[in-house]
């Protein structure tokens, strides 16, 4: 059998906006609107940089179910400096760009090869003119697919005597914090008559298994704090049949990083504004080709804990680190500073009295025990509000952890009003 190499990547959500971060500097803003598109560009690099054979793409290709005219132009001329290096691409569709989506009257080059809804459908790749894999995909028709596609790829007839590759963008287990489209399970997916899943839908990396090989790449290039660090794609080299190394190839344009400072040690404010300003140079050295989007986690208990809960202290400290980075190339942009500091007495002794401060802090502690009945509540409590649509889109979905960030700001401020002077 031949020796060769595919890269395996996914959720590439072409011209995807930043959740939740905004810049003032011009030159932040546009990389942030340019990032997908740099990913995109890194992913073609590497595939022609490492002669791959074929790129296999597991879903949400576009972010919208209505993809740009940008977003489908920049798809079409990667894949055609694809096919001028004789890359093949073998794409299936996702929840974010199911096929009933619209389209715009773009031609994509011949290597490109977009699998059907309806069934599952296969196709031999080729090197040199000698068949070397089998690619068998299914994509999504519609947003929330409910069939189980790992399961359809039992009854379909794969073809035999080449390494053979199942591409779909599914929801393994119940546990990987996306929406549970295309469910399977491990079960599923041990069919002896794949060697190799291309998966997509988590943006985590993440080999599921290893007899056939179940894989996740993750997603390109990080959206928000909740997708830091690095991200990329799967190179993997096939040698006798066999997966023989699978290599993981950051190629993010933009990187998240979120950086916990303790206030513990410091009893001034530009101690610590030092010691946070030294955490990014630190960052910058160890990421000295991208650009950074930073948060600072500011936990411990300390002296400067009511100095940093007053009003605005928190945003000035940013505006100054701002300031420190400001010319720095590529950029350093500090997006906020979450306070989860506490004051030097313990939470414990705070509650162990009968006064009001110990009595709002215990009920404070009950509902930190249960975030999903405060949810619960806080949605019930301000359906009104969330029922109108300009609200509800300014706002955003609320999650378990947006209410535990917003109880220990409350109780930072009880802290602060209820017990400067004990505390």
């Amino acid at each position: 059998m031949a020796t060769f190499s595919f890269v395996h990547a996914a959720d590439i959500h072409l011209d995807s906006p930043f959740a939740g971060v905004a810049a003032s500097a011009p030159h932040i803003r546009d990389a942030m609107i340019q990032a997908s598109f740099d990913a995109w560009r890194n992913l073609v690099d590497f595939c022609i940089e490492e002669q791959a054979a074929f790129l296999l793409l597991a879903g949400d290709v576009f972010d919208w179910e209505d993809r740009s005219i940008r977003a489908q132009l920049a798809f079409r001329d990667g894949c055609m400096r694809l096919a001028g290096h004789g890359i093949g691409v073998y794409a299936v569709h996702g929840n974010h760009d199911p096929l009933q989506g619209r389209y715009a009257a773009i031609e994509l080059p011949e290597n490109v090869k977009i699998f059907g809804s309806a069934r599952v459908e296969s196709c031999i790749a080729e090197l040199q003119g000698a068949p070397i894999a089998a690619i068998s995909g299914i994509s999504y028709q519609a947003k929330e697919e409910k069939r189980n596609l790992a399961a359809m790829f039992a009854s379909h007839a794969i073809p035999e005597g080449v390494f053979s590759i199942g591409l779909i963008h599914a929801n393994l287990g119940s546990s990987t914090g996306h929406a549970p489209y295309a469910p399977c399970s491990m079960k599923d997916l041990s069919l002896d008559s794949v060697d190799y899943w291309a998966l997509g839908h988590v943006h985590q990396k993440r080999i599921a298994g290893e007899e056939p090989h179940i894989v996740y790449p993750g997603n390109i290039q990080g959206r928000s704090f909740t997708e830091q660090g690095e991200r990329g794609a799967y190179l993997v080299r096939v040698r006798d049949g066999a997966v023989a190394s699978l290599d993981f190839k950051p190629l993010d344009a933009v990187r998240f990083l979120a950086i916990d400072a303790s206030i513990g040690a410091h009893r001034t404010l530009d101690s610590l504004l030092q010691d946070m300003i030294d955490a990014l140079y630190q960052a910058a050295e160890d990421n000295p080709t991208l650009p950074l989007i930073c948060r600072f986690v500011l936990s411990g208990r300390g002296a400067l804990f009511h100095e940093l809960i007053e009003p605005e202290a928190v945003d000035q400290l940013v505006e100054s680190i701002r300031e420190t980075f400001l010319d720095r190339d590529p950029f350093v942009w500090v997006e906020k500073i979450r306070c989860q500091c506490r004051p030097e007495k313990d939470l414990s002794e705070l509650m162990d009295s009968d006064d009001l401060l110990a009595r709002v802090l215990k009920d404070m502690a009950g509902m930190e025990s249960s975030p999903e009945d405060l949810l619960e509540f806080g949605r019930e409590s301000l359906k009104p509000l969330f029922g109108r649509r300009l609200v509800s889109g300014a706002i955003g979905k609320l999650s378990e952890s947006d209410v535990l960030e917003m109880l220990a700001e409350a109780r930072n401020l009880c802290i602060d009003l209820l017990g400067k002077e004990d505390a």
